[in-house]
């Protein structure tokens, strides 16, 4: 039977290391995005593990509903942001620019109102910058009419 010596010990957990090190670095992504109502989070996504859009139902919406979308590309704020809200056709609806971040001030904020509904009641929102220009799909948006029925 064969010994190992201290030196090809130490060169073996050395190894291990480095492969775990190497490892934890591999996943594509890092980017995470999320969505407020009114200041409350309705949806957090780790993009790596994304499994596709997911469709936020709001229901009694108001014109006066605040909006606020965060997304980060590994830590870090994106400069040239813009939201794009599509059509289940794929036509734009409307787009909104935001300036860059400064300091906290990385949400990209909007109120309902600032939305033209479409006759199903819902949109797909997608998000847009100079890190990653051919766009993500975030989610669905869907709201309920005045008599409290979702659209889909």
């Amino acid at each position: 039977m064969k010994k190992f010596s201290g030196s090809s010990f130490l060169g073996l957990i050395a190894f291990a290391l480095l492969s775990a090190v190497s490892f934890s670095f591999a996943i594509k992504g890092g980017d995470v995005f999320e969505i407020y109502l009114n200041g409350k989070r309705v949806c957090q996504q780790f993009v790596y593990a994304a499994k596709g859009a997911k469709t936020l139902e709001f229901s009694a919406a108001s014109d006066n509903d605040k909006i606020d979308v965060s997304y980060l590309h590994c830590g870090r704020v994106g400069t040239k942001r813009v939201l794009l809200f599509r059509n289940e056709k794929a036509e734009l609806v409307k787009q909104l620019t935001f300036a860059d971040a400064n300091g906290n001030s990385f949400f990209m904020s909007f109120y309902r109102k600032d939305i033209a509904k479409d006759k199903n009641n819902h949109l797909n929102v997608y998000y847009a910058s100079n890190e990653l220009p051919e766009g993500r799909l975030l989610a669905t948006l869907s709201w309920k009419d005045n008599q409290g029925v979702a659209k889909r």
